[in-house]
């Protein structure tokens, strides 16, 4: 009688580099999601108060949204490959 020994891996336990990557990634720090939250509620509460709030509100909130991306896409450039 022959006993054969079977090994599972659970796929958690697996170290990191088996997936070709040396590291975690994890993005910089970043105030535009506060900007952001503030210039929303800029956008909404010039509804209510005058059109000046909104409008600059709403030029700061697309300024804001295009220098998130920006940054994105200059740190998903960096990552190798």
């Amino acid at each position: 009688m022959t006993t054969e020994t079977t090994t599972t891996t659970d796929p958690a336990e697996e170290p990191a580099a088996s997936h070709g990557h040396d590291a975690i990634h994890m993005p910089p720090n970043s105030w535009i999601p506060i900007g952001l939250a503030v210039t929303l509620t800029m956008v909404l509460t010039g509804f209510y108060i005058t059109p000046a709030v909104w409008i600059i509100g709403l030029v700061l909130t697309i300024a804001l949204l295009v220098g998130w991306y920006r940054a994105a896409r200059r740190e998903f450039e960096d990552l190798p490959d």
